[in-house]
């Protein structure tokens, strides 16, 4: 009820400009002009103007035929409703601050849903509320004087509200608390710099390595295999091996190498 114009904008200048527009939603002029209320008021290039015929102020006075339309309920009784006779009053107040301002006889309607929290005294009586318009908040004023208007918050508001900064304290603590720990345990962890200990390790085999047909290029000798010898050592044609501790030309060893074929 607080809403006297609707502006829909084709170019907002924002996100659709004339080099680059976005289409209006499909239906919503078409839907809003055959709205009995609802009267086009400008019509633009760049935005279409509708004014709301039964918009009221917010927080207004309302006397003679729109104070005897209040008791009515339904869309209808605000379409068929004249509607001129309310006059803004309250127009700084909200429900932060208490108002105060003299008032003449009427119905003061507020354009909020129905709420036992508003409450209105007027010299120092206190006004019941009752629905006006069947959605809406009104008081009826019998007589006029100094109006005094107020939303009562609830005690359990405000304790929900305490509640909700201490749990927010809580939280903080214990975010402190964890993170110092943290620190301090990541600075101890960096006082061991040994990588790698090397006195445990065993060393690895050597790989005797392949050759380029991929087989082993060189055969482990056991120590205790039979062998042949030269010069003399031993029968060079079919013979039988010798031990490969015998010496070589009767004094010096020459070691465990086999003979060519054939020598």
């Amino acid at each position: 009820l607080g809403v006297r114009f609707i502006v829909v904008p084709v170019f907002d200048g924002v996100n659709s400009t004339l080099d680059d527009p976005l289409p209006v939603p499909a239906g919503l002029v078409e839907s809003l002009d055959n709205q009995l209320d609802l009267v086009t008021e400008l019509a633009l290039p760049t935005l279409e103007l509708f004014e709301n015929r039964a918009w009221i102020p917010t927080r207004s006075l309302l006397t003679g035929a729109t104070a005897e339309a209040s008791e009515r309920a339904g869309a209808e009784a605000l379409v068929r409703a004249d509607l001129s006779e309310a006059t803004p009053v309250f127009v700084d107040a909200d429900q932060l601050t208490a108002a105060n301002e003299a008032i003449d006889a009427g119905v003061l309607h507020l354009g909020v849903p129905f709420a036992d929290a508003w409450t209105l005294s007027v010299d120092g009586t206190s006004i019941p509320a009752r629905r006006d318009f069947g959605l809406t908040t009104a008081f009826d004023v019998p007589a006029g004087g100094q109006a005094t208007l107020e939303y009562d918050s609830a005690t359990t508001r405000t304790l929900l509200v305490g509640l909700q900064v201490v749990l927010w304290l809580l939280a903080l603590v214990m975010v402190v608390r964890v993170s110092v720990p943290l620190a301090s345990r990541s600075t101890a962890s960096i006082d061991d710099e040994t990588l790698i200990d090397l006195d445990d390790v065993e060393p690895t085999p050597l790989d005797p390595g392949l050759d380029i047909t991929g087989q082993i290029a060189r055969q482990e000798i056991a120590a205790d295999a039979p062998t042949a010898l030269v010069d003399g050592g031993g029968p060079a044609d079919g013979g039988e091996p010798v031990d490969g501790d015998a010496p070589v030309d009767g004094d010096s060893p020459r070691g465990d190498v086999p003979a060519e074929p054939g020598s």
